[in-house]
């Protein structure tokens, strides 16, 4: 009964649909488990499915490697993480190079000042102006800001025995992206470095920021910190007079009175007004 069932059409035709499918399953399966194993046994990982939006990345990435400032970025991360300050100074902006040197002398006084009395000051003034590199406070406002720049990141490296000098070359950076501001005067990349420290390969995501100086690009410090930007109220226009900018406590012929980045913020504010 059970057997005549079974062969009737109307139960015959699904039934053997259902075994073909069963079948097809079955050999696609194997397969699949097939090219596992032999994707094992190769070292190669089995193919994953299409991400959405990967072409769009792919061809951001290219774009990104081919911009004009990607050689000086290039060049920049491998002079850094090699700790070789004085190949990268060259590629810093001289804006970015002044207003480092302007708040370093700032937060060092500012450090020395916290000191009780006038031994303290000066125990402190010592060892403050060591890991620096320099033998006055007048020395590092008198130095020219590239000078000041190599110097006190020769210093730090020293202080640091796990900072060892390499070849620069020994740096790969491989560049994954950018974005841009200012109608593509600056720009921010973003980079994948990988580089040696002592037993250990370091790899790291970075980003850093480039601005367009005249006819070349260089790096820039401070694009990424917050800026500050004056708030009009209604009627107020640009020409009404601002708080003036902080002063250093002393100043020499060779130190800038003003933070070179407000300045440079101001003219900025005063062209777009203009």
């Amino acid at each position: 009964m059970l057997i005549r069932d079974l062969s009737a059409p109307s139960i015959r035709k699904p039934l053997i649909a259902l075994l073909v499918a069963a079948s097809s399953f079955s050999a696609g399966y194997a397969q699949s488990a097939n090219s596992d194993a032999e994707a094992a046994n190769t070292g190669e990982a089995p193919a994953l499915p299409p991400v959405a939006g990967a072409d769009e990345v792919n061809a951001l990435e290219k774009a990104a490697t081919a911009h004009p400032a990607a050689a000086t970025l290039t060049r920049y991360l491998q002079a850094t993480l090699s700790n070789n300050p004085r190949e990268a100074v060259a590629l810093i902006d001289a804006t970015s190079l002044g207003a480092f040197q302007f708040r370093t002398i700032n937060a060092v006084r500012t450090r020395i000042d916290t000191a009780p009395n006038d031994e303290a000051k000066e125990k402190l003034t010592t060892r403050v102006l060591q890991e620096l590199g320099f033998d006055s406070i007048e020395a590092m406002e008198s130095a020219e800001p590239a000078l000041f720049y190599a110097t006190v990141q020769e210093a730090r490296a020293k202080a640091d025995l796990d900072n060892q000098q390499l070849p620069i070359d020994s740096v790969e950076v491989t560049i994954l992206g950018l974005g841009g501001e200012n109608d593509g005067r600056t720009v921010h990349f973003i980079a994948r470095t990988k580089h040696r420290e002592e037993v250990m390969t370091v790899s790291a995501i970075r980003v850093t920021s480039l601005v367009k100086a005249g006819s070349q690009w260089r790096i820039s410090l401070q694009a990424q910190q917050p800026r500050l930007e004056p708030i009009l109220e209604q009627g107020q226009d640009a020409t009404t007079p601002e708080a003036p900018a902080p002063e250093l406590e002393s100043q020499t012929e060779d130190t800038p009175a003003v933070d070179p980045e407000l300045e440079r913020m101001r003219k900025l504010l005063e062209e777009s007004e203009g």
